[in-house]
């Protein structure tokens, strides 16, 4: 029988070639082919392809001021660039289904290279003005309430005032 140490260190290895066979192209389906044959094995699942490379990724994070990013990054755009070129043709004939494939690898680039940010920004931005819209129709009834007294509307009014920030940043959670 085998110690832990043994089982580790195989462990190691095989998800070590899954990200060095991701990094190079193949799809999931393919590496655990390899995985299979090159370690001699039968049983290694689709399922434990995903596990190990999420391990590999998990160990060789790259961080943004990591100089292999932008190697990374190449291989990442060159591979969805392969995979426009292989659905091209089918795109052009006009297939809704390779159009819906082509959209989604230029959603995979945008959010590769970062171009959706502004979307967060935008969206931020309609949160605030949409909590502006309630608080001045909030104000609006408080003004016309005739239950309420005067001197507790000024009050009201003045408080909102100082704080309008705030009751907008409440509004919007």
């Amino acid at each position: 029988m085998h110690d832990k140490a043994f089982y580790k260190n195989i462990r190691e290895r095989i998800e070590n070639r899954v990200g060095e066979l991701r990094v190079v192209g193949y799809g999931f389906n393919h590496i655990q082919a390899v995985i299979n044959r090159e370690f001699m094995l039968d049983s290694y699942s689709a399922s434990q392809v995903r596990k190990d490379y999420d391990s590999y990724i998990a160990k060789t994070a790259i961080t943004p001021d990591d100089p292999d990013l932008a190697k990374q990054l190449e291989i990442e755009l060159q591979r969805l660039d392969s995979w426009l070129e292989v659905i091209h043709p089918k795109i052009q004939a006009g297939d809704l289904n390779a159009i819906d494939r082509a959209l989604k690898i230029e959603l995979l680039r945008v959010n590769l290279l970062g171009f959706n940010a502004p979307v967060k920004v935008r969206i931020k931005r309609a949160a605030e003005i949409e909590a502006k819209i309630v608080l001045n129709a909030l104000f609006r009834l408080i003004a016309e309430d005739n239950v309420i007294p005067d001197e507790h509307k000024q009050r009201i009014f003045q408080l909102a005032s100082r704080n309008r920030d705030a009751l907008a940043n409440a509004i919007q959670a």
